[in-house]
């Protein structure tokens, strides 16, 4: 019985060791655009705008690396460029998302694929005159999660613009906190069209909180020039609040109608976004493309082309990102240095730069970095500054 021990525990000993020297691995993947051809996606899950993000006027396109398992589920997600204030709940959305299996020799596998996750704001709906400028450029006033009051609350600000479209300063004319509090972190979002030979201009903005759909109704008017909300000559610190006296108050708000017993608000001055401090980037500028968004410091886009899937691409399901490195001349002309990326999106992304046209307030060369993110269905870019090197 001893020697039959010792004879079988040598046996079992090796087979141990051969088991463990057996065990499965990792199993590998292959790479989307490389490998295999790109999955198509079948179930999105847009991403929730983080409330702090839209309050700041944060936006852009969030590129995440998933990891597809042979059911078609992402099993992990990463950054591979992010946004701060974006990039969690980028990876949440994209975590929820389901692929198409991808087989090889008729067995499903895990594929790695770089994916573009969109962040963009709904501009707000305003109800404005004919002389008021367009809007292109901000977010929605948040209702105050915190109230359950069921009357409407009307705040009315004064605005001044100025000739490139950025609000300048800011003056409370009626209302109350939260309720101001909401109306004017979205205002200091806020761009207009800028218009050649147009001079600052004063506005007021009436916003009317409707407790039934928890949203806000905005209408602007332009005023006389006189009731702008600061004298010309008073000098605004950027972090300064003023609160004029005497003849430098402004006057009441247009608003009367169903107005809530609130104690009257006297006009303060809040400097806005320009000028800018020298510790704060430079505000983005406005794009006139349909799905373009531009970053802090990048001049306005006035002209070209907005990005389309390639029919190719459409057809075969390819989806992805591109790099285009380029620079801008003094008249604003695009020249197209890199382009990185799949190659069936390389060409449709660098023709869609080459077509564009920026307004340069200077005489000197700028390097921008547009990355164009391509999914089955459409397209969205974002231009932000590179440096001189060319690089990011």
């Amino acid at each position: 019985m001893i020697l039959l021990i010792r004879l079988v525990a040598p046996g079992l000993a090796a087979a141990l060791a051969l088991g463990q020297a057996s065990a499965p691995a990792e199993k590998p993947f292959m790479t989307a655009g490389k490998d295999v051809p790109a999955p198509k996606l079948e179930r999105s899950i847009a991403p929730d705008m983080p409330p702090a993000a839209e309050a700041r006027g944060v936006g852009g396109i969030v590129i995440v690396a998933v990891l597809i398992d042979e059911q078609g589920r992402v099993a992990s997600a990463e950054i591979v460029r992010g946004i701060p204030g974006l990039d969690e709940s980028a990876l949440k959305a994209v975590r929820q998302w389901r692929f198409t299996v991808t087989r090889v020799d008729d067995k499903p596998v895990r594929v790695r694929h770089v994916v573009p996750v969109s962040f963009a704001h709904r501009l707000p709906r305003v109800t404005r005159a004919d002389d008021v400028p367009e809007l292109r450029q901000g977010v929605v006033p948040r209702f105050p999660e915190a109230e359950t009051d069921t009357g409407e609350r009307l705040v009315a600000l004064t605005l001044l613009v100025d000739e490139n479209g950025h609000v300048t300063a800011i003056g409370v004319e009626s209302g109350a906190p939260p309720w101001t509090d909401a109306a004017l972190a979205a205002v200091k979002t806020w761009r207009f069209a800028s218009e050649a030979g147009r001079s600052a201009c004063a506005l007021r903005l009436e916003a009317r909180f409707l407790p039934e759909t928890r949203s806000a109704g905005l209408r602007l008017i332009r005023m006389a020039a006189e009731a702008r909300p600061a004298d010309s000559s008073m000098k605004i610190d950027n972090d300064a609040t003023v609160t004029p006296t005497g003849a430098e108050r402004t006057a009441s708000p247009a608003i009367t109608e169903n107005a809530p017993s609130e104690s009257p608000v006297e006009s303060e001055i809040i400097s806005s976004a320009v000028p800018l401090p020298s510790s704060t980037p430079p505000p983005a500028g406005v794009s006139a493309v349909e799905s373009v968004v531009l970053g802090p410091g990048v001049p306005d886009l006035i002209l070209g082309r907005r990005p389309v899937v390639p029919p190719i691409a459409r057809l075969d399901h390819q989806s992805g990102a591109i790099k285009v490195v380029f620079s801008v001349d003094a008249d604003g002309h695009t020249t197209v240095h890199q382009v990185d990326g799949p190659d069936v999106l390389r060409a449709a992304a660098e023709g869609v730069v080459r077509s564009w046209t920026f307004r340069l307030l200077t005489s000197e060369r700028i390097f921008l970095v547009a990355t164009i993110a391509y999914d089955a269905e459409s397209a969205t870019a974002m231009a932000t500054v590179g440096r001189r090197d060319l690089g990011l």
